[in-house]
């Protein structure tokens, strides 16, 4: 990521040793009486305005966009200067498009904001009379020895997605989706913390399909920096043809595709059909299955920069971005363009709607759900079910209030304020490791309109088949892509979920892939073998030890119906050694660096 940490002392910050400023990635190291901030990673993603031993400057960590007369263009050094040079810098920072997590700081306080969708976040630690600081939660954790709350992580393990904006991790405070703090130290270190309202705008007038194509537009026409183009995440799916349709609607001359995967998925045929016909510039991104030793480091590095949001596996495709050169491309990626089509939380809102209206917690929870692996203990499950009702009830009190007339909306607005923060802000922090990435249907600008425009246009796709239509009428004639199978580009978002179900049904396959999973698992069975019987994991005071130990082993026996929650807890654990290691005071791993290499030994 375009990774910060820091510390702040309120008094002599000389000779503190608390950062490693030796490591490979850095770009940026600043110190002066009272403040010391370290940065590294990707440059693109790093922006500042700072002298060493100067008692005012500020820090960026991100991307922050401008709209300019139909196109968007990404804020430089001067632009920040402007926005840091306001009356009030927070209400500017709460309007402008993009993603960042900053700092300010001047001779009697330093101050910390993030972007008001949730896509970049910052941890802060009081300790020993200083505050620490990082974008990266595990340096926090390995520097204090933070735990793991499991009554915060209890969401982002038995639903969807987490659903609080806290912190998965003990004594740790995290300001995320436009929350900010101060800290002052005249007398003695203070701080103070501010939320943000998020998006809870009421209707107005409704938006026409034609004025959000023009905002819409507006995000996607990036002009890139000299010697950059664009490069369009390309599936067979229905939200990053949109994008595209607005490049060949514009002809946009600077910009290529891309897609990641097996050639031969019907996402990568699609998106090769499409460029081929277009005669568009278009990479296949493959990388495969590693070697023993990168696939280790693979799975750490991915678990530990998402909180494990993602099974093990995942990390083989998604991987993919480090093929893309950072150094001269832009992506653009179609990522939450399910909010314009009414997608998120589908089950709640199919099944639950008299749970989520009456605010009974306990009969909305079925219905978010999403099962990962069973492999902790019985005290922590209470833990963490305790903890979904708790952050359940905390959305039912801060969100408007749920009815028959405005379910639909609601939901739109608790996808919003929990899946964004939550799943797509770690998966943008981990982009921002490598190159400049930019996801036009998040952006705030374009966000505040989406009850604005009215249910029966979002839902069923039907916004975005206009758009694509009115843009470049070639792309509707061209099969869409969903799982393993296609479905004519007619069909709309029910017809859709019908045909697929008939399809798994009937088992029918339109690509016979293969078992990627499984590859994976087989090839890491020497490594999962060591690390059960580890002293180190017999010690962790939260795992079933006997269930899991008998999955791993009627699994390698070739019962494989429980591959899901192996990949599941192979992600966990990577995450938990990765927590492990950091936390050796002793170790290279200091805040601000942080190594991915593990070790495990019985």
């Amino acid at each position: 990521m375009s990774r910060m940490a820091g510390k702040i002392t309120g008094g002599d910050n000389t000779g503190s040793g608390f950062l490693n400023a030796g490591y490979a990635d850095t770009d940026m190291h600043f110190r002066n009486s009272y403040l010391e901030i370290i940065a590294g990673s990707c440059a693109a993603n790093i922006i500042y305005s700072a002298e060493n031993n100067s008692d005012k400057g500020w820090f960026i960590a991100g991307t922050g966009l401008i709209s300019y007369s139909g196109s968007t263009v990404m804020m430089d050094q001067q632009d920040w200067d402007n926005v840091f040079s306001a009356e009030d810098p927070e209400s500017v920072l709460h309007g402008i498009d993009g993603h960042f997590a900053a700092i300010r700081w001047d001779n009697d306080s330093v101050r910390f904001y993030t972007d008001v969708t949730g896509l970049r976040d910052i941890y802060i630690l009081v300790k020993d009379d200083s505050i620490y600081f990082s974008t990266d939660p595990l340096t926090l954790a390995g520097q204090s020895g933070c735990d793991i709350d499991f009554e915060e992580f209890g969401s982002r393990w038995l639903l969807f997605n987490q659903i609080s904006h806290n912190s998965i991790f003990s004594g740790m405070k995290r300001l995320v989706a436009g929350s900010s703090a101060r800290v002052t130290f005249r007398n003695r270190l203070q701080i103070s913390y501010k939320t943000y309202p998020g998006f809870t705008a009421p209707k107005s007038d409704f938006l026409s399909a034609a004025d959000f194509s023009q905002k819409l537009e507006s995000l996607i026409n990036i002009t890139p920096p000299p010697g950059k183009q664009i490069s369009l995440s390309l599936s067979g799916g229905m939200d990053s043809r949109v994008l595209l349709s607005y490049l060949l609607k514009t002809k946009n001359d600077r910009f290529e595709t891309h897609t990641f995967g097996d050639p031969g998925h019907p996402d990568s045929l699609i998106a090769s059909e499409i460029t081929e016909r277009f005669s568009l510039n278009h990479h296949q991104f493959n990388s495969g299955i590693p070697g023993i030793d990168d696939c280790i480091n693979g799975i750490g590095e991915f678990s530990a920069s998402t909180l494990v949001n993602n099974a093990a596996s995942a990390f083989l495709q998604l991987q993919n971005y480090k093929l893309i050169n950072g150094e001269e491309s832009v992506l653009i990626d179609g990522g939450f363009g399910e909010i314009w089509r009414r997608e998120f939380f589908y089950k709640l809102w199919l099944q639950g709607k008299k749970a989520l209206i009456g605010k009974n917690v306990k009969g909305i929870i079925p219905h978010l759900m999403l099962h990962r692996a069973d492999i902790f203990n019985d005290e922590v499950k209470i833990l963490m079910q305790r903890g979904v009702e708790k952050q359940i009830e905390e959305a039912l009190t801060i969100l408007p209030e749920p009815t028959a007339q405005n379910l639909t909306d609601w939901l739109d607005l608790f996808a919003i304020r929990t899946r964004l923060p939550n799943y797509y802000g770690q998966e943008q922090t981990r982009l921002d490791n490598h190159l400049t990435a930019v996801m036009p249907f998040i952006q705030p600008s374009l966000l505040r309109n989406i009850l604005r425009i009215p249910e029966r246009n979002r839902k069923n796709g039907r916004l975005f088949r206009e758009i694509i239509r009115t843009n470049q009428p070639q792309l509707a004639k061209l099969r869409l892509a969903k799982g393993d199978g296609t479905y004519p580009f007619y069909l709309n978002t029910l017809q859709v979920r019908l045909l697929s179900k008939l399809r798994s049904r009937l088992r029918l396959k339109k690509h016979p892939s293969e078992n990627n999973t499984r590859l994976l698992l087989m090839k890491m069975k020497d490594f999962i073998h060591d690390s059960i019987g580890s002293e180190n994991f017999r010690s962790a005071p939260f795992y079933d030890h006997k269930k899991i130990t008998g999955m791993v082993d009627s699994y390698y026996k070739g019962d494989h119906t429980n591959e899901y929650d192996l990949d599941w807890f192979l992600s966990f654990e990577v995450f938990r050694q990765m927590l492990k290691k950091v936390s050796k005071r002793n170790s290279e791993h200091q805040i601000g660096c942080v190594s991915y290499k593990l070790n495990t030994q019985k």
